[in-house]
């Protein structure tokens, strides 16, 4: 069979492509390959449909691109054409799903009925990678790999397979979720391997302001794949990808933790993501230190305007944002492509704002210069048209901003 991953370029999108890409080649002569998204576009590269691989595909998983009714709409119509398709997401949305075949939307009040050949697992309490184990297992369950009616427990699902949905559901932040606790209760219950020390210990990073703190390693481990689509953009996934085949090689996460010449010369794209992830860090604090941008400071949220070569805007926002304790957007002019903003809500902000909604709302209402806007409430990210004036981008977000949350206006 020829299987095809389209999946988010995060963490949670590489790491669910893994398990796939690991568990398929694994159990037979299939034939896998993994595309990811554009870096600066949320949703399915446009080109997807003129690959030579997507007419060769009997199935096609589209992993954690949203639930959006346009993607929905193209997916199903792959689906009639008779392709597989396995939608695996868990972004807000506004779609109904009322059953396994009808869906809802406020743009199509009657609702629409799915092909049998769709497959939608969606849930918004859990995360990707929780969300693609869970499929595995089912899919295990039914014979799909050839061992049917065998107990969960012993799935030959390659005995790292848990670990990267273990790390998944942590470095997208669905630890406190319903479905993230179930798989992650499930996953100990069956490898205890899980609970050990390792997991569970804490290594120093740099997750704040003015030096190191103590981080968990789950939480940190993530990082490291998060980094490169941050610096060198499309190429990123592509290299944390041969990171996750390395790693499974070693069975040892340890090259990404220290430098060792030994670990290194075995696994250097993971040796690789290590010396991406201290550089990156170490000019992130930079810019803090020397306050290398402007921020423009509201009552209930702040705008972080820099330029810079990579993108880093999340980054800063999230820092400057725990700095206020406020919700901080940093809007970066210095990428080649375009100009890309980056919310993130704090944890402990007195006053907060659905991001997502703000976002994706510019992005209905703002055909040009607005590319694409959307994502979670406390983690969001909006794209412009390379040139478009800072202040113009400030204006249509407090403009959608005033209009979905008019008592807490700028």
């Amino acid at each position: 069979m020829n299987i095809l991953i389209v999946s988010h370029l995060d963490p949670d999108g590489i790491f669910s492509a893994h398990m796939l890409k690991t568990r398929y080649l694994s159990s037979g002569s299939h034939q896998v390959k993994v595309i990811f998204s554009n870096w600066h576009s949320f949703g399915i590269p446009e080109d997807v449909s003129f690959l030579k691989i997507f007419e060769e595909a009997d199935e096609i998983f589209v992993i954690d691109l949203g639930t959006e009714l346009e993607q929905i709409l193209l997916e199903n119509g792959w689906a009639e054409e008779g392709k597989k398709v396995i939608h695996i997401d868990h972004h807000p949305t506004n779609l109904v799903f009322l059953d396994k075949r009808k869906i809802l939307s406020p743009r199509l009040p009657g609702g629409f009925i799915i092909s049998e050949n769709l497959d939608i697992n969606w849930s918004p309490q859990n995360c990707a990678a929780g969300i693609t184990y869970l499929k595995l297992v089912e899919m295990a369950k039914e014979g799909k790999f050839g061992y049917g009616g065998v107990d969960t427990k012993d799935l030959p699902l390659l005995s790292w397979l848990p670990v990267w949905a273990f790390l998944g559901i942590h470095a997208d932040v669905a630890v406190s979720t319903e479905g993230g606790q179930e798989v992650i209760s499930s996953l100990r219950e069956y490898f205890p391997s899980l609970s050990c020390d390792w997991f569970q210990e804490s290594m120093k990073g740099f997750e704040d302001l003015g030096g190191e703190v103590r981080v968990p390693l789950p939480s940190l481990i993530g990082r490291f794949f998060n980094v490169p689509r941050k610096v060198v953009f499309d190429k990123g996934p592509i290299l944390a990808l041969k990171a996750c085949e390395e790693i499974d090689q070693l069975r040892d996460f340890s090259v990404l933790l220290r430098e060792d010449p030994s670990l290194d010369v075995e696994a250097p794209s993971a040796a690789l993501l290590r010396n991406f992830d201290t550089i990156f860090t170490k000019e992130v604090f930079r810019i803090i230190k020397e306050e290398d941008y402007h921020l423009y400071d509201f009552t209930t949220h702040g705008y972080v305007f820099l330029k810079h070569r990579w993108n880093l805007g999340a980054d800063i926002a999230r820092l400057l944002s725990r700095r206020y304790s406020k919700g901080m957007i940093g809007i970066n002019f210095g990428l080649q492509e375009i100009e890309l903003g980056n919310g993130r809500n704090p944890q402990k902000a007195p006053v907060k704002w659905d991001l997502g909604k703000v976002f994706s709302s510019v992005r209905l209402f703002n055909d040009a210069p607005c590319l694409s806007g959307g994502g979670h409430p406390n983690a969001a990210a909006i794209s412009f048209e390379k040139g478009t004036p800072p202040l113009a981008v400030l204006n249509m977000i407090e403009a959608e901003f005033r209009k979905i949350e008019p008592r807490r206006g700028a």
